[in-house]
């Protein structure tokens, strides 16, 4: 196990000193699985965040010392062994500090509290990387607020569809109706677009406009191997590059391609047409839409995608209804 020497909390002193036997047992067990660790980044991590996550809880909850740090030891042990800690240090550091504003929150279950703070910074960085550290900094402004692991999850949540977790949205407005009302001015207060986000996905816009891309090669960081089509299955927006089938979720907070989709890409392809494109150039003109090669699209409500035999990428508009 990591140098001790640093740590300066008594308490937590002669807990790992009675436990170093286990400890260092527990370090061995990853090792095996994931190779060895830097001893001195365990080192960092035990003074910089697991420390004064337990000196905060210690006042209010003295006997939960073993069972919290058991908790955070093996999760630190997992997010460095599997690199994820290192590569996104700055990431799981400033997320770890949550803990610290409501110990008593953390308290009635650390493993689910800290294993769900970690599982969505995964998700977040996965599909939108650039906004993790929003989605930090939101939760920091309501966790103080949340009285159950539970109320911090649909929090979670509904700032991670806010990050851009496009599909989350049926979910987070769920979770949105059923906040207690100062939970749920907490999370107005912490981003005032909560007030209005579920009236459209589309807000502002008065008439339909071109709202970005997404998708791309699979050999520049994006998705599909080849020019990919779109159809309309149930109420569902499904993706195909011939190979692999994907989910689209598209609004006015981000777009996401979930992979892995159990429709063949024959079926999406046979269900593939043009005739959406038809429709919303009757209703809108063709002055936003100026390519030749569209290979397919599909229209829902206040949202239009199209793809184009000639890229890799899915091209959505919108407006407001």
């Amino acid at each position: 196990m990591a140098e001790m020497e640093r740590i300066t909390f008594l308490p937590l002193i002669a807990h790992i000193n009675e436990q170093s036997d286990y400890y260092n047992q527990l370090y061995r067990e990853n090792e095996l699985k994931y190779g060895t660790i830097d001893h001195s980044r365990i080192s960092s991590w035990m003074i910089n965040s697991i420390e004064p996550i337990i000196k905060k809880n210690h006042t209010s909850n003295p006997d939960q010392l073993p069972q919290l740090f058991k908790t955070f030891y093996i999760e630190l042990l997992t997010i460095l062994g599997n690199n994820l800690g290192i590569e996104h240090e700055d990431e799981y550091k400033q997320a770890w500090k949550l803990c610290t504003t409501n110990p008593a929150l953390v308290s009635t279950s650390p493993a689910q509290f800290i294993k769900a703070i970690d599982s969505a910074l995964e998700s977040i960085r996965g599909f939108q990387p650039q906004n993790v550290f929003t989605w930090i900094s939101r939760m920091e402004c309501i966790i103080k607020d949340c009285d159950t692991v539970d109320e911090f999850l649909a929090c979670g949540r509904i700032f991670a569809w806010l990050c851009g977790m496009a599909h989350l949205k049926p979910r987070a407005e769920n979770e949105f109706i059923r906040l207690r009302s100062n939970l749920k001015q907490a999370t107005i207060n912490a981003d005032s677009r909560l007030a209005f986000a579920f009236e459209s996905s589309w807000p502002n816009l008065d008439k339909p406009s071109f709202v970005g891309e997404t998708g791309g090669f699979v050999g520049f960081g994006g998705y599909f191997t080849a020019p990919p089509i779109v159809s309309q299955i149930g109420d569902r927006i499904l993706v195909t590059d011939r190979k692999n089938s994907y989910l689209l979720f598209a609004d006015s907070y981000g777009k996401v391609l979930l992979p892995n989709i159990p429709v063949s890409t024959d079926k999406i392809i046979q269900e593939s047409s043009t005739v959406d494109l038809k429709s919303f150039i009757s209703m809108y003109g063709k002055k936003i839409i100026p390519f030749d090669d569209v290979s397919s699209s599909v229209m829902q409500k206040s949202t239009l995608v199209l793809t184009r035999k000639s890229s890799h990428y899915l091209y959505v508009y919108g407006w407001s209804l």
